[in-house]
């Protein structure tokens, strides 16, 4: 942050040498340019880190039982710059020649602008992914709630320090959690057991390449394949976010999967498939690509 401060004493005065009070939010307006603003205004947010930066577009965290990313409107914009704990304020002259900061609203043209400067995409911080519990490093290293500058940019909501626990002991417990599903081969259990795991390898940066896509069939209804999923995703603190293939009407299934990656959550169900399944959003996210568009 010393740099992005060492930037901003360039743009923070005038030549008459009236500077931007430091309480102040400037509207661009006359002498304050779009250039200015963004700096003063998008390194208060990445130093309050309630803006990201994610595929190139301004993002925030919007707060529920499971916390979802959200592309930020103009309009949004507007609401939350109130929020950064200064006034937000235009730059006039009266009739005498004094220069004052008037007290305003923050004009949604002016906000449209703004998200789309380099300033925003270059001081706010990057994210790529949500957690609900806290990662384990490859380095052995436990991020705890926040934000991490790890991974492209990790927030996590919950989580604290992970207790150590012996590897006989985890082996044990894992494997119980699938003790009352009677699996078709023993291959079918390991691989159910891999996928207990491969969240933390994929959320903790161990593992960059394809994802497994966890596919659950059954002979009969109601023998625990949707339940099993849940488990999964239980062990993180999480709920996965569901997915109804649509027949007919509104809407396709790469829309939804869509809608569910962009809000960051890290696990998607798909459930009750009838027929084929077509989605080439969904193959390209579990391939190693690292970014979807």
């Amino acid at each position: 942050m010393n740099d992005i401060q060492d930037e901003l004493e360039k743009v923070t005065g005038f030549s008459d040498g009236s500077p931007i009070p430091a309480n102040v939010i400037p509207i661009p307006a006359g002498a304050i340019t779009y250039t200015m603003a963004a700096k003063i205004i998008f390194t208060a947010f990445a130093e309050k880190r309630t803006m990201f930066i994610r595929g190139g577009i301004a993002h925030e965290i919007r707060r529920g039982s499971m916390d979802t990313l959200h592309p930020v409107e103009p309009e949004r914009f507007c609401s939350i710059i109130e929020r950064l704990g200064k006034r937000v304020a235009r730059r006039e002259e009266d009739k005498e020649g004094n220069l004052k900061w008037r007290s305003s609203r923050f004009p949604s043209g002016a906000a449209k602008v703004l998200l789309s400067t380099e300033e925003a995409r270059t001081l706010l911080p990057t994210i790529r992914q949500l957690s609900n519990c806290a990662i384990i490093t490859p380095d052995g290293k436990t991020l705890s709630q926040g934000y991490h500058d790890f991974h492209g940019g990790t927030y996590i909501s919950t989580g604290g320090e992970i207790p150590e626990i012996p590897l006989d002991r985890a082996v044990k417990e894992l494997v119980d959690i699938l003790r009352d599903f009677n699996f078709t081969t023993p291959s079918d259990k390991s691989r159910a057991v891999a996928l207990l795991i491969s969240p933390a390898l994929k959320m903790g940066g161990h593992i960059t390449d394809d994802f497994p896509l966890d596919f659950a069939e059954a002979n009969a209804s109601q023998s625990g394949k949707t339940y099993r999923q849940k488990l999964v995703a239980r062990l993180y603190n999480e709920a996965p976010s569901a997915i109804v293939p649509p027949r007919g009407g509104v809407g396709s299934l790469d829309e939804s999967v869509s809608k569910a990656l962009i809000q960051g959550r890290p696990f998607i169900a798909i459930d009750n498939i009838r027929g084929k399944i077509d989605s080439q959003i969904l193959e390209s996210a579990i391939r190693g690509h690292g970014r979807v568009t």
